[in-house]
């Protein structure tokens, strides 16, 4: 009886190590699909805001490119403030100025050409009809 007992409790216990070992093997698998979806996300993330920065269509879009020219500013002016020299100091803010009039100018160059554009297609929609 103790060798058929013994038998049947190593037959057990590599049926409950069979199935850890599925259940494990089955939760790596889930990781890795978890990660590669996770990864998928963040690129497919970055490149929308990539698109939404060079071609930006919508109101929000515009902000963000506003944001990130007034993030840039603020990054300048503090690299900028810890120049020593008086007369440098005055010459990097006025290149700082004049490239944050132009990068507003792009900005505002295009959303006036896409506003014109939206316009352009409504009225064209509004004549077909």
């Amino acid at each position: 009886a103790v060798i058929i007992q013994r038998h049947w409790m190593g037959y057990m216990a590599r049926k409950r190590f069979a199935k850890m070992k599925m259940e494990h093997e089955e939760y790596l698998k889930w990781d890795r699909e978890e990660i590669l979806r996770s990864e998928r996300e963040l690129d497919e993330q970055l490149r929308k805001e990539t698109a939404r920065k060079i071609f930006p269509r919508t109101r929000a879009d515009y902000e963000m490119l506003y944001a990130t020219v007034e993030n840039w500013r603020k990054a300048e002016v503090k690299r900028i403030s810890n120049i020593k020299i008086d007369a440098e100091k005055k010459a990097e803010f006025c290149l700082l100025l004049k490239k944050e009039i132009e990068s507003l100018n792009t900005i505002e160059r295009h959303r006036l050409e896409l506003k014109k554009e939206k316009l352009a297609k409504k009225e064209l929609s509004i004549i077909e009809k």
